[in-house]
C-alpha cells in the first residue's frame, strides 16, 4: 500500500523524526557493513542533538551584511546580538575596506532550533 507522508509534519514532531532518524540510522550503518543495534543508534542521535544545542546557543543569531554592490554578502554568528553583529562586522572590513554596506539583517534562531528568523527593531 503506498501512501504519501508529509515529511515537514514528521520532521516537526520530535517523536517521528527520533524514530526517523534512528531507522535512517540502522539502515546506513547495515547498507555499508555495519551491525548497529537500536540503542547505539538512538545514543548516536541523542549525542548529536544535544551537540546541535550547544552550538545553537553559541549561535543563537545571525547578523547578515549586504555590501554595496548588492553581489556579496558576509554573515556573522554569535551568542548575542551584538557579538554577531561585530563577528560579520570584521569580515565585512576584511573584505570590503571601507565600503558603506548596503543592508545589514539580524536573524535569531527559532524556539524550536529549525531556523533563523529575522529580529525586527
Amino acid at each position: 500500500m503506498n501512501q504519501r507522508v508529509d515529511i515537514k509534519s514528521v520532521l516537526r514532531d520530535p517523536v517521528k523524526r527520533r524514530e526517523l532518524m534512528v531507522a535512517t540510522l540502522i539502515a546506513t550503518q547495515a547498507r555499508e557493513g555495519v551491525t548497529t543495534t537500536r540503542e547505539q543508534a538512538e545514543a548516536a542521535y541523542d549525542k548529536v542533538q544535544e551537540e546541535r544545542q550547544r552550538m545553537l546557543i553559541s549561535q543563537r543569531f545571525r547578523v547578515t551584511i549586504v555590501c554595496a554592490c548588492k553581489a556579496d554578502y558576509v554573515v556573522g554568528y554569535g551568542a548575542t546580538a551584538a557579538e554577531a553583529h561585530a563577528t560579520a562586522g570584521k569580515i565585512y572590513r576584511r573584505n570590503h575596506g571601507r565600503r558603506k554596506p548596503f543592508d545589514t539583517v539580524l536573524d535569531e534562531v527559532t524556539p524550536d532550533g529549525t531556523h533563523y528568523e529575522e529580529v525586527t527593531p
